[in-house]
């Protein structure tokens, strides 16, 4: 029998030992008649345990789900349905319950009806259920090679993000703001960076601390904490969230519940930036375009505003389009100017920023004074082009 050919096999007696763990560790989840439940499936009396965990299971209770599956893979006390146990192994795993997610990479490990063979998916599941401690893992890793074990952890690395993402977008929609602070600071206390992140934002726009309005009767004084959010944003930013790098690097800018500290704050931008946040691009650039804080690089201050616009922010094309028209960051180049004021003009107005689509059109109008009507042709015929192909053809050669 071959090395994997047997770690299959021994996946499905450790399966029945590492999940009985899992669940001993979570016992006190759940309503108490489910704990009833579980006792009467240990003790084998697996038609008593099945009348409590099927309706719960239908409610999508996460733990009934997963002892529902379990007694669908085996067989106990129902007929066995491997394609609906594995059903409700991925229903359990998408609340990320812990024993669902190990049970996964077990079926995966050892190959279920319908589910063939796939170490990589088992070693993301196992990854994903924080095993990596276990005697599973470790079978696994050994038995791979370790590109397919780099790509078993970025698949677990987004599965976690896309799930973080859901969880902070659920908690987001709740209706009532004490309710969203509270559910946030739940998953901000998990280690969510997202909700780190969201909660700052509430904290900095007062929401947490806000109390009824002396002034107006029914309303709300909100009453913002610097402190608390700069503190929110430092947890997220370590954790390597760029929105919060950003954020936190713009706190250290200007000295928002912290100490001002500009070099500083370049840093984080620095680290921001290096994953494509925007904003970030675009604060590092203006502090390289005026060496504020940092040393003057007008030339990497042009490639950070040019990766920015690419993204399609009309900030960045509102300096690409100044830079262009008065030569401060590189060549003078009146019709690039016009091509980029204008795009920055009619994303801003969108955007209902009126103030600075005024600024980006009073920029243009002065260039059409100097250009030739075959100069503004061939400029507006350039909009199109960077417009047509989402901002990726906007350069010289769209001048053609």
């Amino acid at each position: 029998m071959s090395a994997l050919k047997n770690l299959a096999c021994q996946f499905v007696v450790l399966t029945f030992f590492a999940s009985t763990a899992l669940s001993a560790e979570q016992v006190d989840e759940g309503p108490r008649n489910l704990d009833r439940a579980v006792t009467l499936y240990r003790q084998g009396n697996f038609v008593g345990a099945l009348s409590i965990i099927r309706p719960l299971a239908t409610s999508g209770d996460a733990r009934a789900e997963t002892y529902l599956a379990k007694m669908l893979l085996s067989g106990q006390g129902v007929q066995r349905d491997a394609p609906a146990g594995l059903a409700l192994l991925r229903a359990a795993a998408d609340q990320d319950y812990r024993e669902a997610e190990f049970l996964l990479g077990a079926a995966y490990a050892s190959g279920e009806p319908g589910l063939p063979v796939d170490y990589v998916e088992a070693l993301k599941w196992l990854i994903i259920a924080r095993a990596q401690d276990g005697l599973a893992y470790s079978m696994l890793r050994d038995q791979m090679g370790a590109e397919n074990v780099a790509t078993a952890t970025a698949r677990a690395a987004r599965w976690r993000e896309d799930t973080d993402r859901r969880k902070v977008q659920a908690a987001l929609a709740l209706g009532n703001k004490n309710e969203v602070s509270d559910h946030l600071t739940r998953l901000a206390d998990e280690g969510l960076p997202a909700a780190q992140y969201e909660l700052g934002l509430l904290y900095a726009a007062g929401v947490p601390d806000g109390i009824p309005s002396k002034k107006v009767p029914g309303l709300m004084d909100f009453l913002p904490n610097d402190r608390k959010a700069a503190e929110l944003f430092l947890r997220a930013a370590s954790l390597g969230y760029p929105p919060a790098q950003s954020r936190f690097g713009s706190i250290l800018y200007e000295g928002r519940g912290v100490t001002a500290d500009k070099a500083e704050a370049a840093k984080w931008f620095e680290k921001a930036a290096a994953q494509s946040e925007v904003s970030a691009m675009i604060a590092l650039a203006d502090m390289l375009a005026a060496g504020d804080g940092v040393r003057q690089d007008q030339g990497r201050a042009f490639t950070l505003y040019s990766h920015a616009a690419g993204k399609g922010d009309p900030a960045a094309m509102k300096a690409l389009g100044e830079s262009y028209a008065s030569g401060k960051l590189t060549e003078r180049d009146t019709k690039l100017a016009y091509m980029w004021l204008t795009l920055a003009s009619q994303i801003y107005r969108k955007e209902l920023v009126e103030v600075s689509a005024k600024e980006a059109d009073l920029t243009r109008l002065g260039l059409v004074e100097l250009m030739s009507q075959d100069e503004i042709d061939r400029a507006k015929n350039a909009t199109d082009m960077c417009l047509s192909t989402h901002y990726q053809q906007c350069g010289a050669s769209s001048l053609q």
